[in-house]
């Protein structure tokens, strides 16, 4: 569970330092905050399914993805109501 919760804070951490990175190649910070607002966002359904018909379902590595990926749309959706 550690490292879901590694790889979920920093897949919404960091896309939030693109915010700074496209102000300053002059985006206006709204813009900025909507594109880094959209690489948060994931589809666990539809990761789930591929894995599923792949057969890796069970496995430890998927479990991580799982994890990380429901925790960052949960951190996704708490940052962005703000």
């Amino acid at each position: 569970m550690i490292g879901s919760f590694t790889v979920g804070s920093l897949s919404v951490i960091l896309p939030f330092f693109v915010v700074v990175v496209l102000t300053l190649f002059g985006l206006d910070a709204l813009e900025s905050m909507l594109f880094s607002t959209a690489l948060t966002a994931t589809s666990i359904a539809i990761s789930v399914q591929v894995l599923t018909e792949l057969g890796k379902i069970q496995t430890k590595e998927v479990r991580l993805i799982s994890g990380a990926a429901i925790l960052d749309d949960i951190l996704a959706i708490a940052t962005s109501s703000r």
